[in-house]
Parts: structure tokens; C-alpha cells; sequence
């Protein structure tokens, strides 16, 4: 009887749980309910009840700010020649390395000049025989000339003598000719610098056959530098030869080097419909740069003193028309503006705003003109 009764009493319990249970899922589905209803009733809210968008404001400050086009080039030698050899032979001494300053017209390397000094001499052999053919036949010439005037000799004769003097004078031209051959082909076993420079490459060793035409040195000269850019037509029509333009470099991050434009190319390539244009600058004493280093070079077309700072996170565009919306009274008012040039994230203003009002820069997408804002952050 005891053990009946003890489970009648958690039979009890259990009801009385989950009788419970059943009441608050009743009572969440009635406030449910009512909520739903409620939400359908409410009227919509209007435009001049609604709450006031949360947004983010700049500060609008003034500086000055530059008009600047800027590309990418490599910078080149002033003077870059790849020295050829113009005779044929082999590498007898190597006066010259990779890295070597050298002057204009040292000896950077010489080529057996043997058999060209055999050459040399024969030709001179030749010349003298010539010479002495040429004044014999002239000689011959002036005695003739007399005996035809007094008719002791005929026309034929005369007409003979002339055509020796003529054939004579012919041989001792050519091998005067030749002469000058032999002897450049015989100075040209020297090989030497055409300008003064460095030495960038070697490229034949000592005891090398090399032939005409065969490349033996790269020099460049980079006391003088130059780069060369590509910029749009909208760009080149509003640069001038002698402008200054700055330099920089990624071995030297902290330096600018200073240089003028030279020469502006008067047609765009076909392919990028882009112009040419190069900039010259001086190499410091030390020679810090070098060609093949990438330059960032930029020109300043004009400045623009103590005008309004906008960035352009602050910035929306209708029809590419920029505008913004200015806060006045916790209230949001759209304004045109009249851009400027660009630097890093900042605008310049030309019309539109003055320093120290509030521009929206987060949040501006959620507005239009005379809608209430509330400012959350301050910059």
C-alpha cells in the first residue's frame, strides 16, 4: 500500500509540470501573437518622425596641395656602346675589365696586329712604286709636251704619253688608298673606349679569335643619366621641355634626385597609344645609381595654396558629378563640389566647401538632403 502511494504521488507531480509547461507555451504564442498584430496595425513611419542616422563625420581641414603626373621608368646611361671588333684576329692582351672607369680613346684590348703590319708595309712598298711611276710618266709628260709643239712628234704619240700620265696618276690614288687601309686596319688591332665611361661587360677573354662585327665591350657613361616614361595625350599636352621633375628610387627610398624633361616624343606608339618622353638628371659623385634601376617620376603642373582637404571616403558621385553631405544642426545637407588635384586620399576643393565644416564620410549612403543625422565619431 505504501509503494502505492508513493507512486501516485510522482504521478501527481508530473502532471502538475507539465500542466505547466502547457500554460507558458500558451502564454509566448498569445505575446507572439499580439506582437504580430501590433506590427500590422502600427502606421509606417514618416520622414519627419523618423530617427536620426547614426554617421561619422570629418572635420574639414585646409593645406596646400599640388597638381602632380606621375609614372614609372628604368634608368639608362646617358651613353650606352657595345664596342665591336673591326678587325679579325686573336686576343692578344686585355687592358680593361668589368667595373674599370676608362677615358675616351684608351686601350681596352689588342688583336695580333702581325699580319697587318706585313700589310701595312707592303702597301707602302707599293705606294712608293707608284709614286715613282706617277712623276716618271709626268716627267715624260713635259718633254713630250715640247717635241709635239715643235711637230717632232705625232698626235698618236702625244695622245699616248698623256693616257700614261693619266693611268699613272691613277695607280699612285689607289695605292695611296690602299695605304690608308692597311693602316687603320692595322691601328684598329686597338681596341678603344668611344667615350668616357665604365666598363659594364667584357665580353671576349684573352687568347679569343674574334671576327668583325663581333662584340668585345659594353661602356656606359652614367655621370649623366636618363629615364624614359610613357604618359596618356591628356597628360603630354600640358608638359614643356626644361620642366623639372623628381626622381626616386627603391635602393634609396629617403633621396630625390632632381632632373628635366629633354625631349617629348611628337607621336604616340601604336599599341598603348601612349607618348614617349625622357627626363635627364645627374648621377652623384659616387655613382649611386645605376642603369636598370626603376625610377618613380613625378612632375608638378601647379600648386594650390590653402585650399579645403577633403578625403575621398567622404566622397559620392551622381551622373559623375562628386558631392557630399555636409552636416549643419544635426541635419544632413547635400552639397556639390568642385574637385581639385589628388594627393594620397585627400582631394583638393576648389568650390563647394570651406574649412572647419562637417563633412559625412561613413554613413552618407543612408542620407539625403534634410535628413536628420546623429554624429557618432568625430575626425
Amino acid at each position: 500500500m505504501k509503494n502505492r502511494s508513493n507512486l501516485m504521488g510522482r504521478f501527481a507531480q508530473l502532471r502538475a509540470v507539465a500542466f505547466s509547461a502547457i500554460s507558458m507555451a500558451l502564454l509566448l504564442s498569445q505575446i507572439a501573437c499580439s506582437e504580430s498584430s501590433s506590427s500590422k496595425t502600427d502606421p509606417a513611419p514618416t520622414a519627419g518622425n523618423s530617427e536620426a542616422v547614426p554617421v561619422a563625420v570629418t572635420v574639414v581641414r585646409s593645406g596646400d596641395i599640388a597638381e602632380i603626373i606621375e609614372a614609372t621608368g628604368s634608368v639608362q646611361a646617358m651613353h650606352n656602346a657595345t664596342v665591336a671588333a673591326q678587325v679579325s684576329g686573336q686576343v692578344v692582351a686585355v687592358h680593361a675589365d668589368l667595373g674599370d672607369a676608362v677615358r675616351k680613346g684608351q686601350a681596352l684590348m689588342r688583336i695580333d696586329p702581325e699580319m697587318y703590319q706585313y700589310a701595312l708595309d707592303q702597301a707602302e712598298a707599293r705606294l712608293l712604286s707608284a709614286k715613282a711611276a706617277y712623276e716618271k710618266a709626268q716627267a715624260d709628260f713635259k718633254r713630250n709636251e715640247r717635241l709635239h709643239a715643235t711637230g717632232d712628234i705625232s698626235d698618236y704619240v702625244f695622245e699616248n704619253v698623256r693616257l700614261q700620265v693619266e693611268s699613272s696618276r691613277a695607280a699612285y690614288e689607289a695605292a695611296m688608298a690602299a695605304r690608308k687601309i692597311a693602316a687603320k686596319q692595322l691601328n684598329d688591332c686597338v681596341i678603344r673606349a668611344p667615350f668616357a665611361g665604365e666598363v659594364a661587360q667584357r665580353h671576349v677573354a684573352l687568347g679569343n679569335t674574334v671576327a668583325p662585327g663581333m662584340p668585345l665591350y659594353t661602356i656606359v657613361d652614367i655621370n649623366q643619366l636618363k629615364v624614359r616614361i610613357s604618359l596618356s595625350e591628356s597628360d603630354i599636352v600640358r608638359l614643356q621641355k626644361e620642366q623639372e621633375a623628381a626622381l626616386r628610387v627603391n635602393a634609396y627610398p629617403e633621396r630625390i634626385f632632381s632632373g628635366k624633361i629633354t625631349a617629348i616624343g611628337p607621336s604616340a606608339a601604336l599599341e598603348t597609344r601612349t607618348f614617349p618622353v625622357e627626363i635627364t638628371f645627374a648621377n652623384s659623385k659616387e655613382h649611386e645609381l645605376k642603369a636598370g634601376m626603376v625610377a618613380k617620376v613625378s612632375m608638378t603642373l601647379q600648386h594650390f595654396n590653402d585650399v579645403p582637404l577633403l578625403p575621398s571616403a567622404c566622397l559620392l558621385y551622381k551622373q559623375q558629378q562628386p558631392y557630399v553631405f555636409v552636416v549643419q544642426d544635426s541635419t544632413a545637407h547635400e552639397r556639390l563640389v568642385e574637385l581639385g588635384p589628388q594627393q594620397g586620399e585627400d582631394f583638393g576643393v576648389l568650390n563647394g566647401l570651406r574649412a572647419g565644416e562637417k563633412v559625412v564620410s561613413l554613413g552618407q549612403d543612408r542620407l539625403s538632403s534634410g535628413k536628420a543625422v546623429r554624429i557618432i565619431r568625430e575626425e
